[in-house]
């Protein structure tokens, strides 16, 4: 079986390689000793964020599952005299 190569008379590029850059997040995680490596730093961030999104979730469905009403928050009969 031959090789055949085909070949064009443009120059030759290279392709650079891409300093992979750490955000804040990831460098303050690992000099803090919290994560080892990039990839572990990552992890707990999800998690963090995760954790975020799980806490904001349950505190709207909660506060949205209580009776407050417009007489619950303020009741002017029922307000102190420096209120009114």
């Amino acid at each position: 079986m031959r090789n055949f190569e085909v070949k064009f008379d443009e120059p030759e590029y290279r392709v650079s390689v891409e300093k992979v850059r750490n955000n804040f997040f990831v460098d303050f995680l690992i000099k803090k000793g919290l994560a080892k490596d990039r990839a572990q730093a990552m992890n707990i961030l999800f998690a963090i964020i995760g954790l975020c999104i799980f806490v904001t979730i349950f505190f709207t469905f909660k506060v949205n599952n209580t009776n407050i009403t417009k007489k619950n928050i303020f009741n002017p009969e029922t307000a102190s005299p420096d209120i009114k």
